[in-house]
């Protein structure tokens, strides 16, 4: 089992600054899918003075049976759905997932962001909300317009409109809603510049926003995807990205002599929980020979962190927290992004986009799957 200590034990001077970082009332009003407390687990190093004869185990997340629980089904999703967010209701009856579909530039569909409803997180209705004429130009659908990704949901606001805020990916801006449907924009384009692929978080620990950006570095002598750093008290307007996270050489121990094959990282979802922070890395290995840069599968990795900014990779051989799909031409064989984490009692909840092929490789099919794990089990 995970063993964990707790941090008043320990580091009671620094909880304390912690805290009076958070907006006043805070504490009374935790966020939907909160994951923060007192505890730090021993999924790292960080506590341990020394060690000798003893070897730290990770577990994998365990698929859940039925997946892929949503697949693309409406006229407009085509081939591809991913998951964004998921939280549960304000009521605490269910479950509500944000997801996007998109198809690719040449073909006449374009991108939405989209939502889905769930009474018990595994079987999920798409509701006609009527929020928008939309691809069907009928309005019965359910698509949610000027949503972005990265839902928070921010209960201590003083004003209603932003009991909700988002991140669209991309050119990155900022939206916030009263209910987590009806959307405005509050922020111009590139309230942070980075890459594609970015995730935003509010940290309860520090009081602040926290961003982790695709961003472009060399590494060996040869351009890679890494992964920036920001942070914010304003989630509007965000300090340039640093770079934090970067594959090495013991990431490049797959690739064939004489090429240019490589690692990359291609996004780093990452969440506040109890004391530190869980990463999940989406280690991409770009098996292209002759680029090394556009073809390849993605699975998911566990990083680890104190503070959200120096982040700790695995022991050993690193191994997935959740891999690729089996046998092959299984739905997610190819790709497999891992992005919402909630706490269900006792049990984790990673809800994740599979891929039945790899990287660029279009056209390929996707859906939204479900993997487990007990409560704080991430290693030993």
């Amino acid at each position: 089992m995970t063993r964990r200590t707790s941090v008043g034990t320990f580091l009671k001077p620094m909880t304390a600054l912690a805290l009076l970082a958070w907006p006043v009332g805070v504490q009374a009003a935790k966020p939907l899918g909160d994951l923060t407390g007192d505890w730090r687990l021993f999924v790292d190093d960080y506590l341990v003075a020394s060690k000798s004869r003893i070897t730290r185990q990770y577990y994998a997340f365990k698929k859940h049976p039925d997946n892929p629980l949503i697949v693309p089904d409406k006229p407009w999703e085509r081939d591809v759905v991913s998951c964004s967010t998921v939280l549960p209701t304000e009521d605490g009856t269910g479950y509500r997932m944000w997801y996007y579909c998109w198809t690719h530039k040449s073909e006449k569909h374009g991108s939405y962001s989209s939502y889905a409803v769930s009474k018990d997180g595994i079987k999920w209705e798409k509701p006609d909300l009527g929020l928008t004429p939309g691809p069907d130009g009928a309005g019965k659908n359910n698509v949610v317009p000027n949503c972005g990704s990265c839902i928070m949901h921010t209960p201590w606001t003083n004003d209603p409109q932003r009991r909700y805020l988002s991140v669209t990916g991309g050119r990155y801006h900022a939206a916030a809603s009263p209910d987590g449907l009806h959307w405005k924009r509050i922020s111009e384009d590139d309230i942070v510049r980075g890459g594609d692929v970015g995730f935003f978080r509010f940290d309860p620990n520090r009081g602040k926003f926290l961003a982790l950006v695709k961003i472009g570095s060399v590494v060996s002598g040869l351009p890679r995807r890494s992964v920036g750093f920001s942070e914010s008290a304003d989630i509007t307007s965000f300090p340039p990205l640093r770079r934090i996270m970067a594959p090495d050489d013991f990431d490049d121990r797959w690739v064939k002599a004489g090429t240019v094959q490589r690692s990359h990282i291609y996004g780093c979802p990452f969440y506040p929980y109890e004391s530190m922070y869980i990463g999940l890395f989406w280690h991409y290995r770009a098996d292209d020979e002759e680029e090394g840069y556009f073809h390849g599968p993605i699975f998911t990795e566990l990083v680890t962190s104190q503070d959200g900014f120096h982040w700790h990779r695995q022991e050993g051989d690193r191994p997935p927290i959740l891999a690729l799909g089996k046998p092959a031409h299984s739905w997610d064989q190819g790709m497999i992004a891992a992005q919402s984490l909630i706490r269900v009692g006792d049990q984790l909840r990673l809800y994740y986009t599979g891929y039945d092929g790899s990287h660029d490789w279009l056209p390929f099919k996707s859906g939204i799957g479900l993997a487990t794990l007990r409560k704080d089990g991430f290693a030993s």
